[in-house]
């Protein structure tokens, strides 16, 4: 039975699936990568790695100033703001920084070894292997997020689903932008650790032992550094925890065991989560921080969540507009649930409370952005809702056609975003956003064959 299956990570030969995701990756490489610190958001991510690797600093003051003009039209006071600690104020997550820091050392490593032999690049952490590296990184942790929906679906529904339902979620939805176009912010990276989260879930959900607790709280509390809000995943593993102990309490059955494997989740996320404590309370002065207060107000959460339809439906960055394949997504989960019942429940739950949370933020949109990039980190939700969706007894003709479809439409709103047809931030005309989806490419091709070219 489903329930019974061991997910585990493949030897010997790829998998179809596998290489058909791989080849995507890099044959979208020269398309679409743009390995640039571009736009204040980037800056504020990556200005956390800059500083602690080549100034062995946390102030992040020099690398703000020397990407100034990226913060335009903002004025210089927005981006010199002080600490109580007398830190650069940076209300960017320092999580991505971790994740990139392994192949940012490869870099800077590179450049010294280069300049001993001659180069002159300079070792600044801004010439163009550093960011370089840092944007490839995300990528690759892109491609991961899309490798652990591949594998979870496919243990559960097979090959062919799984491998168009990947394919899908990653090309029909906003993560193809944010792991191409817009590498150096979080939401990469945040799928990433969203997926592991689930994969890591999966493959403990039938031991109580408490390795595998400690596996599920560390990865929720790497969740948190990479974006604080990722706090629900902890949320939910307590309340599965006080499900399992009702339900053990009610059969009679020995209840310690779930009491250890929620004890080792505890300690996981302690782990994980106090080195953030830590940093909170040197850079911003406070154990708890939200670091959005200084720049933005006190009141940018209104807990009674008013966006929640408007965060779905509006044309100013809806879900179900701008990534309409995320609607029958969804609906893939009530199938799921017919499948795996918990599973299902898990992601619904993700879902929900992704929903409640940027329902409840004032700028629920993400201001100038390609579509909904807050929903980036839910793309192994959406992706297992299409591998059960697919799995209907359907012709796979008519499945790669749909698939086609998605992508095809997806990738021409990225060809508008990037012509300026359609506003960066803001409520679109959806009757004219639809008329540039035919005529985009005929009308501008000299333009995206320039913009190719000379990658901007």
């Amino acid at each position: 039975m489903i329930k019974h299956l061991k997910l585990r990570i493949p030897s010997g030969k790829p998998s179809t699936g596998t290489r058909i995701l791989a080849a995507t990756f890099l044959l979208l490489i020269p398309v679409l990568f743009r390995p640039f610190v571009h736009g204040p958001d980037a800056v504020g991510y990556y200005a956390w790695l800059r500083q602690a690797v080549i100034e062995h600093t946390l102030d992040v003051g020099n690398a703000f100033h020397h990407y100034a003009p990226e913060f335009s039209p903002l004025p210089e006071a927005a981006f010199n703001l002080r600490t109580p600690t007398g830190y650069t104020h940076d209300q960017w997550a320092s999580g991505s920084a971790i994740l990139w820091l392994p192949m940012y050392l490869v870099a800077h490593g590179g450049v010294l070894l280069a300049r001993v032999l001659g180069a002159n690049n300079p070792a600044d952490g801004y010439s163009w292997p550093y960011p370089l590296a840092a944007s490839l990184a995300s990528a690759l942790y892109g491609l991961a997020a899309i490798w652990l929906t591949y594998q979870l679906a496919r243990h559960i529904v097979g090959e062919f689903a799984a491998t168009v339902a990947a394919l899908v979620s990653w090309l029909a939805t906003p993560t193809v932008f944010y792991m191409y176009c817009q590498p150096l912010i979080s939401h990469a990276n945040d799928a990433f650790v969203n997926a592991l989260f689930v994969y890591v879930w999966w493959r403990t959900r039938e031991t109580y032992a408490p390795r595998t607790g400690l596996a599920r709280g560390l990865v929720a509390g790497l969740a948190m550094w990479v974006r604080p809000q990722n706090a629900v995943l902890t949320a939910l593993l307590g309340l599965e925890t006080l499900v399992d102990l009702a339900i053990a309490l009610r059969s009679k059955c020995h209840p310690q065991s779930v009491l250890l494997r929620g004890l080792f989740t505890l300690t996981g996320f302690l782990i994980a989560f106090a080195p953030l404590l830590l940093f909170w309370r040197t850079v911003y002065g406070a154990w708890i921080v939200n670091t959005y207060t200084a720049t933005q107000g006190s009141a940018i959460f209104d807990w009674r969540a008013p966006h929640l339809l408007q965060v779905l439906f509006s044309s100013n960055r809806g879900l179900f507009v701008w990534a309409p394949v995320t609607l029958p997504a969804l609906v893939g989960l009530w199938r799921l649930s017919r499948i795996h019942t918990r599973l299902a429940a898990l992601l619904l739950g993700m879902f929900m409370a992704q929903l409640y949370v940027v329902g409840s933020w004032f700028d629920w949109s993400g201001a100038v952005s390609f579509g909904p990039r807050f929903w980036v980190n839910m793309t192994i939700v959406f992706g297992m809702g299409l591998a059960a969706l697919i799995n209907r007894r359907w012709p796979r003709s008519i499945w790669i056609a749909l698939a086609g479809i998605f992508v095809i439409w997806n990738l021409l709103l990225i060809v508008q975003y990037s012509l300026n047809t359609v506003p960066h931030s803001g409520a679109v005309d959806l009757v004219k956003m639809i008329q540039h989806q035919f005529t985009i490419i005929p009308e501008n091709l000299q333009r995206i064959l320039h913009a190719l070219i000379v990658r901007q």
